[in-house]
């Protein structure tokens, strides 16, 4: 057989299988021209194919029918792509579960937090500005005002974009590198390969020379690196800026050169708002008072 009759033969069978794949719907009619018509949406399901030969024959094809089943059937595929990786992004995140439903449209926003609102939003929509220029944030204030909250929303946000974040503590990090050489070395490396890493409540875990240590060589990681963090913390702007012990200042050298500093002030605690809406709820549950 001749290489034409080859491909005549491989286009045939190919033919032949979008015939047999075609959806046959209620009412398809032949038109005048002797071509197929989807009986639904009234186009054509056969047009006309000029042989090697000169011959004219009739091949399948897609009725608008067709194209949009098999466009929405794509864009299915891809949505759950989307969030399989999404899903990924958010087990690696190291996130507590209590923060992993954070998301800017929960943001409840009142006077004091207004300004702090715009600020997450601003850091999720133009990340890719931030990180080009390893721009971080500093959240900083008394317990009870957002802080984590806030950055669990940034982080939610940026992974159902795509972004690969990690928010966990210098306490709990410090723990697992406790745990060996292996494990140290795992944690550094997804301290360097995430996107964001968001390091939350520093300041809360135990002071002594060996985390001091551990904590500066992680943050200058992050930094030599220049890929951006978010810290949150209740220790006060004014103290870290005016610390004299140099074990102390060169950290929070550091910090303040890559991350920008944003108050969180209110004078309603969202923490023991919600213990008290969490009280009420049980005693109506459990008294049917309230």
């Amino acid at each position: 057989m001749d290489a034409q009759g080859t491909v005549g033969g491989v286009i045939g069978d190919i033919i032949q299988a979008g015939y047999k794949n075609m959806a046959h719907r209620e009412g398809d009619r032949v038109g005048e021209d002797g071509l197929l018509i989807c009986g639904v949406c009234g186009t054509r399901k056969e047009h006309l194919l000029t042989w090697f030969d000169g011959r004219t024959i009739k091949v399948p094809c897609m009725c608008l029918c067709d194209q949009k089943a098999e466009y929405l059937a794509e864009q299915a595929r891809m949505e759950e792509e989307r969030r399989s990786r999404v899903n990924r992004l958010l087990d690696s995140s190291m996130m507590d579960v209590k923060y992993r439903d954070a998301k800017m449209e929960k943001f409840v926003e009142t006077e004091d937090n207004e300004k702090i609102r715009v600020i997450c939003n601003r850091y999720i929509n133009l990340f890719d500005d931030f990180y080009r220029d390893n721009q971080g944030l500093l959240f900083w204030g008394d317990v009870g005002t957002g802080k984590s909250f806030a950055a669990a929303c940034i982080a939610n946000e940026l992974i159902e974009k795509g972004t690969s974040v990690l928010m966990t503590s210098f306490s709990r990090i410090l723990s697992i590198i406790r745990q060996g050489a292996d494990e140290e070395k795992n944690i550094l490396n997804q301290i360097s390969q995430n996107r964001l890493v968001i390091f939350d409540d520093f300041g809360a875990e135990r002071s002594t020379e060996y985390a001091m240590e551990k904590i500066f060589d992680i943050i200058d990681q992050r930094y030599r690196a220049k890929k951006p963090m978010i810290i949150t913390t209740n220790l006060k702007f004014s103290e870290m800026k005016s610390e004299e012990d140099m074990r102390y200042r060169r950290l929070y050298d550091r910090i303040f050169e890559v991350c920008f500093p944003v108050e969180f002030k209110t004078t309603r605690s969202w923490r023991k708002e919600q213990a008290n809406e969490k009280y009420v709820r049980t005693k109506r549950l459990l008294t049917d008072e309230g």
